[in-house]
């Protein structure tokens, strides 16, 4: 997104600044691999120029609303390998607590199933089998 785009302006309108954080990225060839194949990462990184970018977004426009964060020195794909931006996603929308297993109290053999023709025998209880 360019910094004077319509969405830019549209984000800012809709949205409380205060309330969102930006995160943007000057990609560092040092820092760790693009995502991109060898071809494409050296296309992008033509496209750019000098200016700072995730190879993918400008990092002025990645930062152009809301508070924005460090700059990070990471692709634009791997955003989210990046701790900071891990745990501020938690911090946002903490992981629903892990359910706990239920285990039956039913002897395994009990819950063994076979199917005849004419019925289903569950657990050793006889069922009619329904015409379809």
């Amino acid at each position: 997104m360019r910094e004077q785009s319509d969405t830019m302006a549209l984000l800012r309108r809709l949205n409380d600044a205060g309330r969102v954080r930006s995160w943007g990225s000057d990609f560092d060839q040092k820092m760790g691999p693009s995502g991109f194949g060898v071809a494409v990462e050296g296309a992008l990184l033509g496209a750019f120029g000098e200016r700072q970018h995730d190879l993918v977004v400008p990092t002025d426009s990645a930062l152009g609303f809301g508070t924005p964060e460090p700059v990070l020195h990471c692709s634009h794909v791997h955003y989210f390998t990046q701790p900071a931006v891990r745990q501020a996603i938690l911090n946002f929308c903490p992981p629903l607590p892990v359910a706990q297993p239920v285990f039956s109290a039913v002897a395994p053999e009990a819950t063994r199933i076979q199917v005849f023709p004419d019925c289903v025998v569950i657990g050793g209880i006889r069922l009619p089998r329904r015409s379809t």
